[in-house]
């Protein structure tokens, strides 16, 4: 049986798998979203400045952090967003 590349990139592209010691500890599927939103992503979907973007996302990560959650700069959960937004 013969495998092509297409077949082995299409399979590697949607699920890498991380392996250490033979056990799997994480698994990326490429077909859901990230659990998070930079800059990039606020721009495109609310249609404003970078500045404005950043704004934002710190607001929203100062009330993660008031909840008590540990929050990343330049990025803000996107549950957390959409909730928040009502996007």
């Amino acid at each position: 049986m013969q495998i092509t590349i297409d077949i082995l990139y299409t399979v590697l592209y949607n699920i890498i798998k991380i392996r250490i010691n033979s056990r799997e500890v994480i698994t990326i599927d490429k077909e859901k979203p990230p659990p998070f939103l930079v800059c990039k992503d606020v721009q495109e979907l609310l249609q404003c400045s970078p500045a404005t973007a950043y704004r934002i996302m710190r607001k929203l990560n100062k009330e993660l952090e008031a909840k008590g959650y540990i929050t990343l700069s330049g990025r803000v959960s996107r549950k957390y967003f959409y909730e928040r937004l009502f996007v």
